[in-house]
Formats: C-alpha cells, structure tokens, sequence
C-alpha cells in the first residue's frame, strides 16, 4: 500500500507526500531488517524534501539512517546519523523525533558497549515520550533498558523493565482487539459500501462518456481512417487536408487534442493515432490550412507548458494534401487499408 501511496503523490506531483510515502516503506524495511535497502529510499526522500520545510521529516530521514547504518554494523555512520537527527530535533523542538532519536542514539551507544550513557539516553526518552505516547514508543524504552540492565548483570531491573515492557504490549494489544471489534461491528455497512461504490462508477461512466461528447469533432482512428477513404474515394480533394501534430509526450497530447478542437467545424474530423500523434482532416481550401498552421504553431510556442509541469517544446506541425498523406505516410498501403 505504501508504494502505492508513493506512486499516486508522484502521478499528481505532491513530492513531499511520495517523500513520506518513501519514509515510511524505509521503515517497514527496518521491520523486516532489510537495511541495505532503507539508504536509497532514504536518499530519494530527502531530495524530494529539499524545497520543503517539515523539519520532523527531515529528522526521521537521518534518524532511520542511522538505524540501518546500525544494522549494517557501521556504528560511525549510525552515530554520525542519530547524532544529527537528535539535533536537529532539539534545536525546533520536535517533540516526537526527540525521543525516537534519543531511543536510536541509546541502540547505537549500547551496540558501542556504553551501557550508561545509553541507559540515561532512554530515561530522557521517557519523559519525552510521557507527554503524548499511548505505550508505542515507551514499550520499546522499557524493551531497550530490560536488555541494557541484562547485559549489565542488573537483573533485578532487567526483570522490573521487561514487566513494564509486557504491561504496555498487553494495552496496545488490548486497543486492538477493541478496534477490530468496532470494525466487526460495521460489518452490516457492507452492502451500503457495495451500493455506494456501483453507483460512483455510474457516475464516473457518465462522467467519461461527457467528457468524450464535449469533443464532438474528436472520432477514434478507425472511423477517421474511413472517413479519410470516403473524401479519397469520392475525388472530392481539392478543400481536403491533413494536419499532423506530433508530440511524444501523451499527457501533453491530450492537452493539444482540446485546443486543436477549437479550431474545428462542421466537416473536419480529429483523431488521436497512437501514442504521440493527432490527426485534423480539416475541409477547407489551401489558404486556410496554412492560416491555422501558422495559428497553431503560435499557440504552441506562448501556450504556457511550464505551469502545468510540462516541457516547454512546442509540438512539430506538418500538413498534407490526402493524396500526400497515403503517399508519404503510408506508402505500403491502399487508401481502404489506412
């Protein structure tokens, strides 16, 4: 769910969400211990963030980096890591990330075998995390100092940390069960979740077929090659032209297909041809043709692409006689086979 995530904040360009989307699939990766997967992730999210300014998120691209230099078992670069995330955390205030940071610092000055410093590290996590954690965070505080006092002969506390480790597991459990419980509940919701979802797709349906009927000119390609071979067929060349735009870019096409079919009237026909082509068969004499190629490819050049995060490259023009197109374009092939 989450790469998805990622892939729809980058489809409608919200580059911080698909930083966060990237953050949180690092994290996952912690889960499962794939560390060596976590730094490029991590690197992606932050040139995402560079224009951004939630200082948290930031924080938590250094903190989990440090994590997994920890896993990897580079403790210079995890330290380096932590170290700056616990800064900068502290330097704006950021509640939570200074306690997620003072827990990773801990993991990393234990791995170091500096077992006091990381004990007082997770007492300052606590009390942090004592204004706003429901047992998340200060079960793996109690978790961290059980093993710390284990690894000190301290087992007096050890055993004191882990109880309170298990009654904070047991709550987070329990929270869980209600809500699974709650969702069971609305298990009757389903047949209106079912209604409401056929008729958002009748909605959408009717929605596409309107926008289709709002291009009243635009034909698929097929009926426009018959159309083509009809004006061929009947010798009636002489008002007929083809006017191909070509544009490899198919989101920018479909912005090109709308402006083009303001230049429509009754007899022209438009069409798209794969992926990087519009199609006019435009019924008029010679001298409007090149009016509306010029017009076009003046449009093309101040139309402002940028705005809408496109390229700024205008479109290549090129008009045929239909005699030409057959010729030029489809050389192999009769008009009926078009």
């Amino acid at each position: 769910m989450i790469d998805i995530a990622a892939q729809r904040a980058k489809f409608y360009r919200i580059p911080h969400l698909e930083a966060k989307a990237y953050i949180l699939q690092a994290w996952d990766y912690y889960l499962l211990g794939n560390y060596q997967e976590m730094l490029p992730i991590l690197i992606k999210s932050e040139e995402l963030l560079v224009h951004h300014s939630n200082l948290t998120w930031k924080a938590e691209i250094y903190d989990f980096r440090g994590l997994a230099f920890l896993g990897l078992n580079d403790l210079s670069l995890a330290q380096q890591s932590c170290s700056y995330a616990y800064q900068l955390a502290q330097q704006h205030q950021l509640t939570w990330m200074m306690a997620h940071s003072s827990i990773s610092l801990a993991r990393v000055a234990s791995a170091q075998s500096h077992y006091l410093p990381a004990y007082e590290l997770l007492t300052e996590a606590e009390l942090i995390a004592e204004q706003f954690d429901k047992g998340e965070l200060r079960s793996q505080i109690c978790l961290e100092q059980s093993r710390i006092a284990e690894l000190t002969n301290d087992f007096e506390h050890a055993l004191y940390s882990y109880k309170r480790y298990r009654q904070y597991e047991i709550a987070l459990l329990q929270e869980q069960s209600n809500s699974l419980g709650r969702d069971k509940s609305n298990s009757s919701k389903e047949q209106l979740d079912s209604r409401a979802r056929k008729l958002i797709n009748r909605i959408q349906l009717q929605l596409e077929l309107n926008s289709i009927s709002a291009l009243i000119y635009l034909q698929p390609f097929n009926k426009w090659a018959q159309h083509l071979s009809s004006v061929y067929n009947s010798n009636d060349l002489k008002n007929h032209y083809v006017i191909s735009i070509i544009e490899n870019s198919e989101e920018k096409l479909d912005t090109i297909t709308s402006l083009i079919h303001h230049y429509c009237k009754h007899g022209d026909l438009l069409t798209r041809k794969g992926d990087n082509e519009v199609l006019l068969l435009l019924n008029d004499s010679k001298e409007k043709c090149d009016d509306i190629c010029r017009s076009l490819s003046s449009l093309f050049t101040t139309y402002p692409w940028q705005r809408y995060s496109f390229e700024a490259s205008s479109p290549m023009i090129n008009y045929f006689t239909i005699t030409e197109y057959f010729a030029t374009v489809r050389p192999s092939q009769t008009p009926m086979e078009i």
